[in-house]
């Protein structure tokens, strides 16, 4: 019985040789390493003119040897893109990939020392050269649409204490650890594409309100002022951003930062129209309001125009949530009311206290409750409570909705279109999320708010060539997402052979899927670039 050999998909070294014992013709392995998706992206990495871009912006002087400053970070973004490991890790990823192969680069070139001069090196130029990379790759996939843009922030959490940093710091946090110091990233994308147009690293407590408006600074600085529309979430959308925007006569859609209860509540519910937005995953139970948003802003009166949006399938979510909550405030009184007349439950105001503190904890839900604690003539407290039914019938009327304010004219885009670009905004979450889950930037073991600038960056120009991939591949039918088109380039293999004492390189387990992704981009098939020579 012949045992199966377990293999990774990374293999190096000098297996014994398959090939059949020809006369006159001796076959040596000399090293196999599986490439995988370096097949597609060693290409494609090349048309984006990583490396070009930063040794032009960033030039070394000519009597210094060994690797650009180029050659290491367009290293760093195939790591991100290939197989994403910490740092110091790179030099193992290079040995086992065939980067020596494939880039005539040594893996211990790529070691901490060399890495680290290279982020310090980009750190001055972040802008200029994702400007330049953000341009270039416009001018080559012309077709991408920069008319409608879409922006949210996202954070990054550090272990460590970080007391001298400047831009690690206690925030907000969206990844749900408190705890935990962090750095705040902008992003800003491609409504139609993903493709990502510019970011900024913001420090851990930065606000998302505040940093809205400056965003939109160098958003159009970075599209050379060209007209665009901006599609946010709550947090841009405050009165204060909103007549700011409507000053600076910038087109937008995005949701009200304040619930605006009572004008949500103006309309009744025989107002709502059917509409026929459905989701990506085929469902619908939309409904709208086509009207007008008055605000007054520092002493200013503005106006805009707003579409109240009912969506049934978020009333079932916020009516679960809304009962169960309801509920845990009438087991949490419950729970009170037995304790009455037993030991510090004895004392009206001890008791009194211990419901303001339950209702308080609660917040929004406390209010909706009637609570009536007694005290008889013997000192015997007795505990009532019902439902503040006026209030909760107005909970119950506002599930689901919500107010998207937008400068779009009625006559070009009715509450349908404005809805239907609200809900592209799935394409920048899909980016955070991929920065976090196929980038994989965490963790990080930089210890200067520059290098982790330059880090980030990295990971911005991969997320790049991520949404471009994803975006041809998709449009072209090939695959449904980037990771599934790198996937399907996994099994490319280099292989080195002693024949007759000659050396041949071939790559092989190349597929017609993999040379028609190449085609849509129009690439050529990968060639070595020179001859291999094994110390």
């Amino acid at each position: 019985m012949t045992r199966r050999r377990s293999y990774s998909g990374l293999f190096q070294g000098s297996p014994v040789s398959p090939f059949q014992k020809v006369p006159g013709i001796d076959i040596e392995i000399v090293t196999m390493k599986t490439i995988g998706s370096l097949y597609l992206l060693k290409p494609f990495t090349g048309a984006l003119k990583i490396r070009e871009i930063i040794d032009r912006i960033i030039p070394m002087q000519r009597d210094v040897g060994g690797l650009t400053h180029g050659q290491v970070i367009k290293q760093l973004v195939l790591n991100r893109l290939n197989a994403p490991c910490p740092l110091s890790h790179l030099e193992h990823w290079a040995e086992h990939t065939g980067i020596f192969e494939l880039f005539q680069i040594r893996p211990e070139e790529l070691n901490d020392d060399r890495v680290g001069r290279a982020l310090d090196a980009i750190y001055p130029y972040i802008n200029d050269i994702e400007d330049a990379i953000v341009l270039h790759c416009l001018s080559r996939f012309g077709e991408i649409d920069t008319s409608r843009i879409l922006w949210d922030l996202t954070s990054f959490y550090f272990e460590g204490d970080y007391d001298e940093s400047e831009l690690i710091k206690y925030g907000y946090s969206r990844d749900q650890k408190p705890d935990k110091k962090q750095v705040v990233v902008e992003l800003n994308v491609t409504a139609k594409s993903g493709i990502p147009l510019c970011h900024r690293t913001l420090p851990g407590n930065a606000s998302d309100q505040k940093e809205a408006l400056r965003n939109l600074e160098t958003l159009q600085k970075r599209l050379k002022n060209k007209d665009f529309m901006i599609i946010g979430d709550r947090a841009m959308f405050t009165k204060e951003n909103l007549a700011g925007l409507i000053n600076k006569e910038l087109a937008f859609v995005g949701p009200l930062a304040a619930k605006e209860k009572e004008f949500i509540l103006s309309f009744p519910e025989e107002q709502f129209q059917p509409l026929s937005y459905v989701t990506a995953k085929g469902k619908g139970g939309y409904s709208g309001i086509d009207t007008t948003y008055r605000f007054e802003q520092d002493g200013g009166h503005y106006t805009c125009r707003a579409v109240v949006v009912k969506s049934e399938e978020l009333r079932q979510q916020q009516l679960k949530t809304l009962e169960k909550n309801l509920a845990k405030v009438d087991a949490d009184l419950r729970k009170i009311d037995g304790n009455l007349n037993e030991r510090k439950y004895k004392n009206v105001d001890y008791a009194a206290d211990q419901i303001k503190k339950m209702l308080d904890k609660h917040a929004g839900i406390g209010k909706l409750f009637h609570v009536v604690l007694k005290e008889a003539d013997d000192g015997t407290l007795t505990l009532t409570w019902g439902y503040e039914q006026e209030l909760l019938e107005q909970q119950y009327r506002l599930l689901g909705k919500y107010v998207l304010a937008t400068s779009l004219s009625k006559a070009g885009h009715d509450a349908e279109a404005v809805l239907e670009a609200y809900k592209s905004r799935h394409a920048v979450e899909d980016s955070i999320r991929t920065t976090k889950s196929t980038l994989k930037i965490r963790p990080v073991f930089l210890q200067t708010d520059e290098r982790i600038k330059s880090l980030i960056l990295v990971m911005v120009i991969a997320l790049i060539a991520l949404a471009l991939i994803e975006y041809v591949c998709k449009r072209e039918g090939l695959a449904k997402s980037a990771k599934e088109a790198l996937f399907l380039f996994r099994m490319p293999a280099y292989v080195a052979l002693q024949v007759n004492g000659h050396l041949v390189q071939q790559i092989g387990n190349i597929n017609q899927y993999m040379l028609d992704v190449l085609s849509v981009f129009d690439l050529k098939p990968l060639e070595l670039d020179g001859a291999i020579v094994y110390d």
